[in-house]
């Protein structure tokens, strides 16, 4: 095992999962996504499957031993190494369960969920229970459809028994997991829970830490026994096996813990899945109560299926001449009526984090198609890292899933409904993305070679000349490396997970950072000062937009409803600044959160936007200022259409085309920013109406004058605005720059007055669809603190 000298935070200290190598990642996705489709196949029922599941054990068995056990990773402390050899032990005991010994399970012996019961139907129930022993509550079956079949096999992964899903368990939990109330708790309160179980986690390992650091612990003799072999006297060698047995289980319950807060935070998972770790153990009555109930279930249901294996192991060699039927493992079968159900948040009030944080609002049901999306695209990415002819029509092939994915989860409105419009237009903004990527990958890529794939490039330190692209960084040839690239070829704006690198295609402010991060503490505390700025921002631009009630039946409120000019412009520029630090925001949190959890080094999160109001020319603006998200889809796909705009026209004509530099440049232009519209049209074509919005058109046509606006205001700049600039005083403020910046900022107010149509008609400035609740500025001015 390799350890490094680095010197420990608070965070990673507490909670050493945050600080392992990134270079092990790849490894732990692997594992997790080969025990996920297991998870999947059992719930189909076919003879092959079993077989499938017992192929696949090889690949995960290795992914645990590479992630937990290789030695491969230089890590923090040893606390990082047994965690992560915690997590590869784990690993094969699930693999070990569900693909080993699972190799004889009928469709009924898999776990089922059971409906988590009222204090009234405890009672109703409890003569039935005495007279049948069957203390679970109702069965609740999957729902027969690939997203049925995805949320089941997503929840299997559980540890402890407990569902992501409110009102059930799994029918393998404890007594203290089936019996808990069903209704979870407000988030507030499991929250506030939560963080109150961390400081009082926090104050327990610190007296036990401080009762075990008043020895000094012989820690280098071999073959020593440093508390039973030393001369303590047994009540002392009992007051420090306390505290070591006490430090362990809150060890364990501080990272569950956090595990809990985050998704709670994040994505609005139930208290009923994240029920205490420990269930009272000191309160235990007997030594077996303490073993089967109290302790934590973490291995629980693999320790019951493989030690049933081994029995049946040891019944058949003993001549029983045949496998035991599983006596030890009650199931109960699937009734044929039942239906699964989803919960929504759609009634419920926004809290500020919901408001500025949508995702958070996103329907549980809508996760799985997500997951598909992301899991076939890394596939995808990871074939990219080969070079044999089939591949490129397995990326085809593998584009299905993808396409219907991103359809499924945000264009198909089958989560109606939704908390508000702005969580359902981010939705089929993401999916939209997917396409995009689908498209980019898997059909323009089908005639890439080797060489036009994106490549690594390292970044230059302070002391080597800045412009142009640093040497390229070649990926490790082996399935890690592979996989590492695959994960990290997901980068939507080009920067890089791991330190010292960024992709080729990203802007040359990415590629021309600092190669070496900032400290986690100063990259946190920049991030929130971000956040601050842009909340206080935000709030500014929503307190103007409020004094103005729009008539959102109309298909333009802004620039045909009487508005002065002048006033049109200030709004406009207040509905684009909102929705550009709406963006920012969760890109900004996200990073915040990444660096906390993960130690993400900072230059993968550089600024979402390079100083926009800074641009001195409408190109600089599109081209390096905003934001880089789309950057390699919609230039690969226009090179794609371009080419075949140029194959089609030489085909058909006996002339030869000849085009200069500036009418590429130009005939590019008009293509991405019709590819953009495109985009645009259609996620904002997933946003729902009703009679206070019922602008339903999919050709908007206000959304579509202002992207193709663009290309024309490109094209002025080029031909009239230069040629008469060029002469001109240069200089940062000289008079060059100050008319090409004027031309391009009146531009983009004045075309950006179309985009705030859009906005306004389609509801993007609804009372629900809010990133303020609680207004420091309307507070100020008006006393109006929360705005309800």
């Amino acid at each position: 095992m390799n350890l490094t000298e680095a010197p420990l935070d608070a965070l990673s200290a507490i909670i050493p999962g945050t600080t392992i190598s990134n270079d092990a990642q790849p490894a732990f996705l692997l594992g997790f996504t080969i025990v996920l489709f297991c998870n999947f196949t059992t719930t189909y029922n076919h003879p092959f499957l079993p077989y499938l599941r017992l192929a696949l054990a090889s690949p995960a068995y290795y992914a645990c031993w590479l992630y937990g056990f290789s030695g491969q990773f230089v890590q923090l402390n040893r606390s990082v190494a047994l965690g992560m050899a915690l997590l590869g032990t784990y690993g094969g005991m699930k693999v070990t369960e569900i693909c080993v010994v699972g190799f004889w399970n009928g469709q009924e012996d898999w776990p089922k969920w059971v409906k988590l019961r009222t204090e009234t139907e405890k009672k109703a129930g409890a003569s039935q229970e005495k007279q049948t022993e069957n203390r679970m509550g109702e069965v609740i079956p999957f729902e027969p459809t690939i997203l049925g079949r995805l949320v089941y096999a997503h929840d299997l992964g559980s540890a402890s028994g407990a569902s992501w899903l409110a009102g059930r368990a799994w029918s393998w939990a404890t007594p203290g997991i089936r019996n808990q109330d069903p209704t979870p708790q407000p988030r507030w309160q499991f929250v506030f829970t939560s963080v109150t179980k961390l400081i009082g986690c926090y104050l327990i390992m610190d007296v036990c830490e401080s009762i075990s650091a008043t020895r000094s612990w012989d820690l280098y003799t071999p073959n020593t026994r440093p508390v039973t072999g030393s001369g303590i006297p047994l009540k002392w060698q009992l007051v420090y096996a306390t505290c070591v047995c006490i430090r362990t289980a809150m060890g364990i319950t501080f990272p569950h813990t956090v595990f809990a807060l985050v998704a709670g935070l994040t994505i609005n998972a139930p208290s009923t899945g994240f029920r205490p770790l420990f269930d009272a153990p000191w309160a235990s009555r007997s030594l077996a109560e303490f073993w089967s109930v109290r302790w934590h279930p973490i291995f629980r249901r693999s320790f019951d299926q493989i030690s049933s294996g081994i029995l049946s192991i040891i019944v058949f060699v003993s001549g029983s001449g045949s496998r035991s039927s599983k006596p030890l493992a009650k199931q109960s079968r699937i009734g044929k009526n039942s239906t699964i159900t989803m919960n929504t948040t759609g009634t419920q009030p926004l809290s500020q984090f919901e408001a500025v944080y949508p995702p958070a609002l996103v329907p549980p049901a809508a996760q799985p198609f997500f997951q598909l999306i992301v899991i076939s695209l890394i596939l995808c990415n990871f074939t990219v890292t080969y070079n044999h002819p089939i591949l490129p029509y397995l990326r085809l092939v593998l584009a299905i899933p993808v396409l219907y994915g991103s359809w499924s989860y945000g264009l198909s409105g089958a989560f109606d409904p939704m908390p508000n419009r702005k969580v359902a237009m981010g939705m089929g903004y993401l999916a939209t993305h997917g396409i995009m990527k689908a498209f980019e990958v898997c059909i323009i890529g089908f005639w890439n070679k080797e060489e036009d794939w994106p490549k690594w490039v390292k970044l230059q330190t302070e002391g080597e000349t800045k412009g142009g692209k640093g040497e390229i960084v070649p990926f490790t040839p082996t399935i890690l490396g592979r996989l590492a690239y695959a994960l990290d070829l997901g980068s939507a704006g080009g920067s890089s997970w791991f330190r010292g690198r960024a992709w080729d295609w990203a802007t040359p402010t990415i590629l021309n950072q600092r190669a070496q991060p900032l400290p986690r503490f100063q990259f946190v505390l920049r991030s929130l000062i971000t956040l601050i700025q842009s909340f206080l921002i935000v709030d500014v631009c929503e307190s103007i937009i409020a004094t103005r009630n729009w008539n959102t039946t109309l298909s333009q409120p802004l620039t045909n409803d009487g508005i002065p000019m002048l006033l049109q412009l200030v709004y406009a520029t207040c509905v684009c600044a909102r929705t550009m630090i709406g963006s920012m925001s969760a890109y900004t949190g996200i990073g915040m959160l990444c660096a906390l959890v993960f130690n993400t080094p900072s230059t993968a999160f550089p600024p979402l936007f390079d100083h926009p109001f800074a641009s001195r020319s409408l190109a600089e603006f599109w081209a390096s200022k905003w934001h880089p998200i789309l950057r390699r889809s919609l230039h690969t796909i226009s090179a794609g259409i371009f080419s075949l705009f140029i194959f089609i026209f030489s085909s058909s004509s006996d002339t030869a085309l000849i085009l200069t530099r500036r009418d590429v440049k130009l005939l590019r232009s008009v293509i991405i920013f019709a590819l953009s519209c495109l985009v645009h049209l259609v996620f904002w074509n997933a946003i729902p109406t009703n009679p206070t919005y019922p602008y339903p058109s999919f050709f908007n046509a206000e959304g579509i004058k202002f992207f193709l606006l663009q290309p024309l205001g490109l094209t002025i700049e080029l031909l009239l605005i230069r040629p008469l600039t060029e002469d001109l005083p240069d200089g940062r403020w000289g008079l060059k720059t100050v008319v090409r910046r004027g031309f391009a900022w009146t531009w983009l107010l004045w075309s950006g007055r179309f985009f705030s149509n859009v906005w306004i008609n389609r509801g993007l400035l609804g009372h629900a669809e809010r990133e303020i609740v609680y207004s420091p500025v309307r507070g100020v001015l008006r006393g109006q603190w929360r705005i309800d």
